[in-house]
C-alpha cells in the first residue's frame, strides 16, 4: 500500500510538470547562437515581444554569443507535428508559427526566434558564474 501511494505521488508530480511546461520535452537551461544561422559580425535583435512587427528592439546579441539563459519558448512545431509532417510541410508550418524563445543575456531580457538558437554545451555553472 505504501509503495502504491509513492507511485501515485510520482505520477501526479510528473503530470503537474507536463501541465506546467505544456511539453514532455525538456528545454536547455542555456542557449548559444547557432553558428550556421548568423553571419560573422552580425547581431541578432532582442525583441520586447515574441514577434517581429510592433515589437520594440531592446538590444542586440552577437553572432557568437553563448550562455543565453532560457526563460521559455512558445510556438513552433510540436514533437508530434515534427514526427508526422513531411520536411516541406514542417518548413511551411514553421513559417506560419515560428518558435520564439525568451532569453536573458547581459542583463537584458527579450525574445529571439528559436531558429537562431542551439543548446549551449557550456556547463551551466560557468554560464552562471560569468553573469
Amino acid at each position: 500500500m505504501k509503495q502504491m501511494l509513492t507511485n501515485y505521488k510520482i505520477v501526479i508530480f510528473m503530470l503537474a510538470g507536463l501541465i506546467f511546461t505544456g511539453s514532455a520535452v525538456a528545454e536547455p537551461d542555456f542557449y548559444k547562437v547557432r553558428p550556421d544561422s548568423v553571419r560573422a559580425g552580425a547581431t541578432l535583435i532582442l525583441r520586447e515581444k515574441p514577434r517581429v512587427r510592433h515589437s520594440k528592439r531592446l538590444g542586440g546579441v552577437p553572432y557568437n554569443a553563448d550562455c543565453l539563459r532560457n526563460l521559455g519558448c512558445q510556438g513552433g512545431l510540436s514533437a508530434e507535428e515534427a514526427a508526422k509532417l513531411s520536411p516541406a510541410n514542417q518548413a511551411r508550418r514553421s513559417r506560419q508559427s515560428p518558435r520564439w524563445c525568451q532569453i536573458e543575456y547581459n542583463g537584458l531580457t527579450g525574445w529571439i526566434q528559436g531558429r537562431f538558437l542551439a543548446e549551449s554545451l557550456t556547463p551551466s555553472a560557468k554560464c552562471v558564474a560569468t553573469k
